[in-house]
């Protein structure tokens, strides 16, 4: 049997990295197979194509003249319904596959010797992609994080993910040990048939966590002498033993050393490969951690700026300042082999603090740079942030954040379309007991109004593990879409600001002292809401003004 070479390079973003055994590989897999002949895919990027996208070209190119092949199942080669278009001397096969948005697709390709068409080579390559829907969501978005706890995937059905805009699927570490025991992906599918801009994400582990056979394979890795990751996986104190993340906590983690090239390459690769398993389910990822440096950053026994971090493995703990430089130079390398790879898939980050392009830590506020001394922003490699307590801090007896600063910041990371997250927290958030501020429907309010002021998404979290989809009469209201850009205050000095949106606006007030008057400029109406919530407020009535109580948000509709 004659030896060929498969080359797959396509018109729009196909790709795959799954260890099928042979003789089916995905395009995309890096490894050599041990079968004869060899399969040499192009270099893949995405398999989640642009919205708009009607057809893929894509062309194989075989070393000698060969008959290529296609099926959307995996069928005898002699059965397969589509028969590329061939030049080149039969070395060059192309084919043109017509799309539909939202569905997913799969084709395994086939050839055989141009001289003897019935004797097919050993191997089958297999493609698989995904025309993603454009992301209009109407407001107020909402999004789930850690939902539903874990095992009870009863909770989540049709109706309840197609009220969302992004859904933050749990397989959180730390459930490692837990039998995964997957959703019906039908579900899925009838949400994103009801909800055509549901985003559902998994998540990808940026700077630390694994799961256990993850974890495995990389600490063997880092403990083999022969291996030239010897010791560069994790990152390591100047005593030569591991810094972890959350020690003595039931989430502890090494922590990956980014500041080394060869790791940041070597971990892409694997959380690509990982990843891309899965991308005709998922439209994208949520990364818990994306730190920017050690600074601050608590590891259960102090923070980071006070660790001997030694990342350069020569025995001595690292200056903070080149420290965190090269750490950060490795996490923008990462996210940036991420969204190459993936170009149109939703990527989010948490801990990601600061500008995209300043500086967050020891100089904050300078222009960021990247290791070639290039500006960057974080805008070019993630489609959002998540402000995980800042609300907390606008509501707390806290001074370091003012609102304004706030929507500052909230409106660079809210490149369009916005995926960045604003979610509120409560009081009990770390003590491991449920959220009695579940009846605090003022602090939701003000949340949920905060994250109006922009065109990110909210999440009132009511319980200690985020793991519950607590559903407010405000999450139902119909406002449409922001008829303005960003909120702005009523009037220049005031603490109330204000957004108007297609059938109602957003009232916050900013202030944690004072209620407030606010003449509204016309007649409105107060939602109607259930009399288990907050129906004092939500009564239905029609207004003209309102009294704003401090920290408190207003949804009204038109009449």
């Amino acid at each position: 049997m004659k030896r060929f070479i498969l080359l797959i390079s396509l018109a729009l973003t196909l790709s795959a990295c799954s260890r099928q055994s042979v003789p089916v590989v995905d395009d995309g897999v890096l490894e050599e197979t041990a079968v004869n002949p060899v399969l040499t895919p192009a270099t893949p990027s995405s398999r989640l194509l642009a919205p708009g996208s009607r057809s893929i070209t894509f062309t194989v190119t075989t070393q000698d003249p060969s008959v290529v092949k296609a099926d959307s199942s995996n069928k005898p080669f002699s059965a397969m319904s589509l028969t590329a278009t061939s030049t080149d001397n039969n070395r060059t096969h192309r084919f043109i596959v017509s799309l539909q948005a939202n569905k997913p697709y799969s084709f395994y390709i086939k050839a055989a010797p141009k001289n003897n068409p019935s004797r097919p080579y050993a191997v089958t390559r297999k493609v698989n992609y995904r025309v993603v829907t454009p992301y209009l969501p109407t407001f107020p978005r909402i999004f789930t994080l850690w939902w539903p706890e874990w095992g009870q995937w009863q909770d989540v059905t049709v109706n309840s993910l197609s009220k969302l805009s992004v859904f933050v699927f749990n397989l959180h570490s730390y459930h490692e040990t837990n039998a995964f025991k997957p959703i019906d992906p039908d579900i899925f599918k009838q949400a994103r048939e009801q909800n055509p801009s549901l985003r559902i994400l998994t998540q990808l582990y940026s700077t630390n966590g694994c799961d256990v056979s993850y974890c495995d394979e990389l600490e063997r890795v880092d403990n083999d002498p022969d291996h030239p990751l010897y010791k560069k996986i994790f990152v390591r104190k100047a005593n030569d033993t591991l810094w972890t993340y959350g020690a003595g906590q039931d989430w502890e983690h090494p922590v990956y050393n980014l500041s080394h090239r060869e790791t940041v390459q070597y971990l892409l690769q694997k959380n690509l490969s990982l990843w891309r398993n899965d991308l005709l389910t998922f439209d994208g990822v949520f990364m818990d951690n994306c730190w920017r440096g050690f600074e601050g950053v608590n590891d259960g026994r102090g923070t980071g700026i006070s660790r001997p971090i030694d990342l350069d493995g020569n025995g001595v703990a690292d200056d903070p300042v080149v420290r965190d430089r090269a750490y950060e130079y490795g996490l923008q390398d990462f996210l940036k082999g991420l969204k190459n790879a993936m170009p149109n898939a939703v990527i989010i980050c948490n801990a990601i603090g600061g500008y995209p392009n300043k500086t967050a830590l020891h100089t904050p506020g300078q222009p960021l740079k990247d290791r070639q001394g290039n500006p960057f922003s974080y805008s070019s490699a993630v489609s959002g942030k998540e402000f995980e307590d800042n609300i907390y801090a606008l509501s707390a007896k806290e001074n370091w954040l003012t609102f304004s600063n706030f929507m500052n910041e909230y409106r660079a990371w809210c490149k369009s379309p916005c995926f960045t997250f604003v979610p509120s927290k409560g009081s009990e958030d770390n003590d491991g007991t449920d959220d009695k501020n579940f009846e605090d429907f003022r602090a939701m309010r003000f949340g949920l109004a905060t994250a109006l002021m922009g065109d990110g998404l909210y999440l009132r979290n009511v319980y200690a593990t985020w793991s519950k989809n607590s559903w407010f009469d405000e999450y139902d209201a119909n406002l449409g879409y922001a008829t303005q850009g960003s909120g702005q205050p009523i009037a220049s000095g005031s603490s109330v600001w204000r957004r108007d949106f297609d059938n109602g606006i957003a009232l916050v007030n900013t202030s944690k002292t004072a209620s407030i008057i606010v003449n509204l400029g016309g007649t409105f109406k107060a939602l109607e809401g259930s009399p288990d919530q907050d129906p004092d407020v939500n009564n239905g009535r029609t207004v003209t003004r309102i009294k704003l109580a401090p920290l408190d948000g207003r949804i009204l509709l038109r009449p």
